[in-house]
């Protein structure tokens, strides 16, 4: 399955999170969200945690990404995973 991180653990972002859950091809590799809601949802799942894109890209290089962000963030976070090559 390709790793995914969720970028963005919000309304939106849970919402993509039920759609990797629900994919036989694509399983979450880590929630990146600097909320402590989104610090508990990654630890319910067994899952890593990050602050931020960049803290998660200097710690592992996922398939994929999904950002979920508010729309202001969309364009920076993208840019960190492009540049990555994620």
């Amino acid at each position: 399955a390709l790793a995914i991180a969720l970028v963005g653990a919000g309304l939106i972002g849970r919402a993509h999170l039920e759609r990797l859950d629900a994919s036989p091809d694509c399983a979450c590799a880590a929630i990146c969200d600097p909320t402590e809601a989104a610090k508990a949802l990654a630890a319910v799942r067994g899952l890593p945690w990050f602050p931020s894109p960049r803290a998660m890209l200097a710690a592992m290089a996922p398939d994929g990404a999904i950002v979920a962000t508010p729309n202001a963030l969309h364009v920076p976070n993208a840019i960190d995973c492009l540049e990555a090559g994620v």
